[in-house]
């Protein structure tokens, strides 16, 4: 809501080559009413109380002119130099801030945009964002937005720019003047000829470390000058899927995150392996344990496991026989079912889930979102009506696990209505096809205006059932999990038919204990621990343990999807082996 959150500057001199500057950073105090944004608290670490430590908008005001003062006095001028990265951005705040506490005074800054100056300077580079530029000139910005990471990051940029504008003659500020202007001339006054050609955009990395990846699966790494991992991914073969980033432009074109890390990536370090299956298995361990900046999906973030008490109303990091449900990926899911099934058993809104201070914090806890997005309770409560007399619910009185099994069996036949309903929409959408042109195709994508969400009563049921169903989805999800994390897979790998050949992965406590080539048609071990008990399997996992489940269910479900004739064997004990056919119905219900 264009509220300062964080400022921070420095005063540095550009005759100064290794520069240590000391920096100043501050909180700014946000109105009381107001709350940060999930998405703010992501990218910045901070949080609503940590900004109640802030100062205000005017004490920070007065400690920026002071210092702005002090460099133009240091010039012999009234004018403070003020480098920043994409200033458009920031001059906004700093003159909201002088018409709102001096607006008797002269507004004291004269700006210097390295965004405007990379573009002169590096005009093949894909991304000029500052994490972009830093990253190519060899500093790595970390990854929680701060004032101060910033500030370091753009005095390294500016005094890398400094240099380079020194090798063009350029030393002094008219000189440096008369070049932007020059510049700025050049990029207006350019025009196309039929012949000329839209410049390449070049890339740090060589292209002969990328030509000479080999054809096969595995890992890949992509690196900074100063060694840092910046992307791990898999892929099906090394070299097509590396050099795909190169040559899809349209992905760099737009300025996206994709052109942002390749600005950085000089470097490949990549490891093969016997099956895209297991280079999929080797990203999600590698990502856990790097945490690189470009991968947005199975990293660490504030996710944990959890088991949950049978009403689940209490979680705990560590399964035991008071918290014999899960593994979970997330306390709402299952805190959300408990809650529903409390209020269909009589209890109050305020009850339904625990550390509710009144029914309006209990139903944001419940639904699992923001207060401001919110139903109002008489809406709520209608639409949990409406919920108990479409599926002719009445469990008052009732004890709540015998409630919460009655909603684990509801949430299984709505999963099976929905299995039922996307089979008659594939073969609807298959008619539709044959039948429509392309351009009547085109005609029925939807629009990308959003009407403005207004809850209903309707909308409170369609969203308990929502709940209810992916609730038990993801209890059968760790039972799972749990049958696979003790288990032996192999399928048939063979790129061609003279290859009679099959690959091994022996899967023990949710590891991967062993990788091997088998021939096609040998018998498949035994697991070492099948007799093992669910409850002392769940005492193996973690966060890792269960995105990797994840990821060997995904690449088995993706094994059965393609197009290849691939058989496939899962060993759970001497006496059952799933196979394609029984797989492919028992993974649609997890």
């Amino acid at each position: 809501k264009n509220h300062l959150v964080e400022i921070g500057w420095s005063m540095i001199d550009a005759k100064d080559e290794n520069p240590e500057p000391k920096i100043e950073s501050y909180l700014c105090r946000i109105p009381e009413d107001e709350q940060l944004k999930r998405r703010i608290t992501r990218l910045t670490g901070l949080k609503t109380e940590d900004l109640s430590a802030g100062i205000s908008q005017e004490e920070i005001w007065n400690k920026v002119l002071m210092d702005a003062r002090q460099v133009a006095s240091f010039n012999n001028s009234q004018i403070c130099p003020s480098v920043i990265h994409f200033s458009s951005y920031e001059e906004p705040f700093l003159y909201h801030m002088h018409l709102q506490f001096t607006p008797q005074q002269s507004f004291p800054f004269d700006f210097i945009c390295t965004h405007k100056l990379a573009k002169i300077l590096f005009p093949s580079l894909p991304r000029k964002s500052l994490r972009a530029v830093a990253g190519f000139l060899g500093y790595s910005v970390p990854e929680m937005r701060r004032a101060a990471h910033h500030v370091t990051a753009n005095i390294f940029i500016w005094q890398r720019m400094t240099g380079l504008l020194k090798e063009r003659g350029i030393f002094t500020t008219e000189q440096f003047a008369s070049f932007l202007r020059d510049s700025e001339i050049t990029i207006k006054s350019g025009t196309k000829t039929k012949n000329s050609k839209t410049p390449q955009w070049q890339f740090p990395m060589e292209k002969k470390i990328r030509k000479e990846l080999p054809d096969l699966p595995g890992v890949y790494r992509m690196l900074r000058s100063n060694g840092d991992i910046l992307y791990i991914g898999k892929a099906t073969s090394l070299k097509s899927r590396v050099n795909s980033y190169f040559y899809n432009k349209k992905q760099y074109r737009k300025g996206g995150i994709t052109a942002e890390m390749l600005s950085q990536a000089v470097d490949l370090n990549v490891t093969v392996t016997g099956s895209p299956l297991e280079a999929a298995l080797l990203e999600t361990d590698e990502i856990k344990r790097y945490s690189p900046p470009y991968n947005i999906a199975l990293r660490t973030w504030e996710r944990e496991i959890l088991f949950f008490s049978r009403d689940f109303k209490l979680a705990s990091t560590i399964p035991g026989d008071a918290f014999p449900i899960g593994p979970i990926p997330s306390r709402r899911s299952l805190v959300s079912l408990g809650g529903i099934a409390a209020l269909l058993k009589g209890e109050q809104l305020i009850h339904a889930v625990d550390s509710s201070k009144d029914d309006e914090t209990a139903l944001s806890v419940l639904l699992g979102i923001e207060p401001e997005y919110r139903p109002d309770i008489d809406c709520f409560k209608q639409g949990v009506k409406l919920f108990k007399e479409r599926n002719v619910f009445s469990f008052e009185g009732q004890d709540i696990r015998f409630v919460i099994s009655e909603l684990l069996k509801f949430g299984k036949e709505l999963r099976k209505q929905e299995l039922e309903m996307l089979k008659m929409q594939e073969q609807e959408e298959l008619n539709e096809e044959e039948e429509l042109s392309p351009e009547e195709l085109e005609s029925e994508l939807p629009e990308e205006e959003m009407e403005e969400w207004i809850w209903t009563p309707e909308h409170v049921a369609n969203a308990l059932e929502r709940m209810v169903k992916h609730g038990a989805q993801l209890i059968r999800r760790a039972r799972w999990f749990c049958l696979l994390s003790e288990s032996c897979l192999a399928w048939n790998s063979s790129r061609t038919p003279e290859e009679l050949k099959c690959r091994l992965l022996k899967i023990k406590g949710g590891e991967i204990i062993g990788q091997e080539n088998i021939a096609n048609g040998q018998e498949i071990p035994i697991p070492e621990r099948y007799t093992l008990p669910f409850a002392q399997r769940k005492q193996h996992f973690d966060l890792m343990t269960y995105d990797r489940m994840q990821v060997l269910t995904t690449e088995i479900r993706r094994l059965l999807s393609g197009n290849n004739d691939i058989d496939i064997s899962l060993k759970i004990s001497p006496y059952i082996t799933l196979i394609n056919k029984t797989l492919v119905q028992l993974l649609q219900w997890v």
